[in-house]
């Protein structure tokens, strides 16, 4: 005689209810951090531009002065277009530049892909180098620090401080 554990028919039932509240719960915070960052400043400038909002004071409503302003004059009009203009030229010339380099850097196998690939992603580098040489500013023989020193007397100018720059810490 053999005991047969049986599943209960509502098993499956709760396991297919807590797969679709999984993506619900994590999504949540995700899109609340876009609604409150994000559509809620959006939704603030939308209502300036509509005048329901307005840093005058008196008696604010809706209205689509500013929006008719903006469509019918051609400062404005000639500005958006230039802007426009300009972001197809050089998105256009991103693409002709990108796709055969980019090419080259999928099927290639020679060293020169690296050095390469090193110059793409140089300029993400830029603000971590620039945070580099205003340590180099602060820290260095002539630097912020070793000045004060200096200027307080309590350094003399023949012997800096050079550990602060060049140590582990």
């Amino acid at each position: 005689m053999s005991v047969v554990a049986r599943a209960s028919p509502a098993a499956p039932r709760r396991r297919r209810l807590r797969l679709a509240l999984t993506t619900p719960a994590l999504l949540g915070l995700p899109l609340a951090w876009l609604a409150v960052f994000f559509l809620v400043p959006i939704a603030i400038v939308a209502a300036y531009s509509f005048d329901v909002y307005s840093i005058d004071p008196g008696p604010h409503g809706f209205t689509l002065e500013a929006w008719r302003h903006f469509l019918h004059s051609s400062i404005y009009l000639s500005l958006f277009w230039k802007s426009v203009k300009m972001s197809l030229i050089v998105s256009a010339i991103i693409v002709l530049l990108a796709y055969p380099l980019a090419y080259y850097l999928a099927l290639s196998g020679t060293k020169r892909k690296y050095v390469l690939l090193l110059l793409l992603i140089a300029p993400f580098l830029t603000s971590y180098l620039l945070r580099v040489l205003a340590w180099k500013v602060i820290l260095g023989n002539q630097g912020v620090i070793n000045s004060f020193l200096v200027w307080t007397g309590l350094r003399s100018p023949d012997h800096p401080i050079s550990q602060l720059l060049y140590s582990r810490f």
